[in-house]
């Protein structure tokens, strides 16, 4: 349209992108992200809804949706991540993509940034290798300038390794996930701000207040990826459950094997199938005691999905509950 003379401002630029991600048709996905990318536009919520729409594209085949006549597969990390395979080669920047956005978003909503949710949706996508290369260049200085505010310098570093951490357990890397977290010194604290541990313990996932605060604390922001990986495989948690996020968020140990095991008893491990229903995550008590992630169906009495509580050892992450 811009060659008969209608310009795309950054919300037709964006709007378009949205509605191009969300029926994965990745011809237009990759033209809207070049209007974004040649304007300088910022990104906002409909850029994060588009990426999230391509990589539930890439998990659950919508139905009715035939990708073949969309996009290969082998196309697909190049146009989220910019680079081969999702992995930077021979120091070359990244090419036109979602990740070329980063230093486009400015917003002053977490909800809304683009950075946290493409590395979460590289853990559901299982691409660890992608995610990887992304914590190499993260813990490079000259690329933490392409990120918002927050994600920059020592100040977050702890929150920084937490969200890598908590993306590399729903990939199914434990082993990555203690690395990442094992280079913060046990000593270092990120930056808090007063009443910390009340707004955790206060957090719901439509207080948008909360959620949205930019320098609120690091505690909120791991509720929402949490809360993140349930909604992006089409399940919402029931109030028992996000009463045991919030305590095991407001005290999260700094020992990294601690974390990883208060992590990813938070994770859907093994969940098959995209259903539409409405389904509620909780957490229960089996009957021999056990306590665990367990999802239920609207209407339904018994459930379908159950993932036991584990503990894993210090030396191999093995299973040891």
């Amino acid at each position: 349209m811009e060659s008969k003379g209608v310009e795309f401002g950054p919300r037709l630029s964006n709007a378009g992108l949205y509605y191009a991600g969300k029926t994965a048709h990745i011809v237009a996905t990759r033209k809207y992200l070049q209007l974004l990318r040649a304007h300088s536009y910022a990104t906002d919520w409909r850029t994060v809804s588009a990426l999230r729409g391509l990589f539930r594209a890439m998990k659950y085949t919508p139905q009715g949706l035939d990708l073949s006549k969309h996009f290969k597969k082998s196309d697909f990390l190049r146009l989220v991540s910019g680079w081969e395979e999702g992995i930077q080669q021979d120091d070359k920047e990244r090419g036109l993509s979602f990740a070329s956005l980063f230093a486009q978003d400015s917003s002053a909503s977490f909800s809304t940034w683009l950075y946290p949710r493409y590395l979460l949706a590289l853990g559901e996508l299982k691409r660890n290798k992608a995610l990887w290369a992304e914590w190499k260049s993260a813990e490079q200085t000259k690329f933490r300038l392409q990120f918002p505010p927050a994600f920059r310098g020592d100040e977050q570093s702890r929150f920084r390794t937490r969200m890598f951490a908590f993306a590399f357990l729903i990939g199914g890397d434990r082993h990555r996930a203690l690395e990442v977290l094992q280079s913060v010194l046990e000593d270092h604290e990120d930056i808090f701000i007063p009443g910390y541990h009340e707004l955790i313990k206060n957090w719901n996932p439509s207080g948008r207040a909360l959620v949205n605060a930019v320098n609120i604390s690091s505690g909120e922001w791991l509720l929402a990826l949490i809360h993140d990986h349930y909604s992006f495989n089409n399940v919402w948690p029931n109030v028992n459950l996000l009463e045991v996020m919030r305590r095991a968020i407001r005290y999260l140990s700094k020992n990294p094997l601690e974390t990883v095991n208060q992590l990813d008893r938070f994770v859907l491990e093994g969940l098959e199938g995209n259903d539409r229903k409405m389904r509620r995550v909780g957490w229960e008590r089996n009957h021999i005691g056990q306590e665990g992630l367990s999802i239920i169906a609207e209407g339904a009495t018994e459930a379908e999905y159950w993932r036991p509580e584990k503990l894993f050892s210090e030396q191999r992450l093995e299973d040891v509950s």
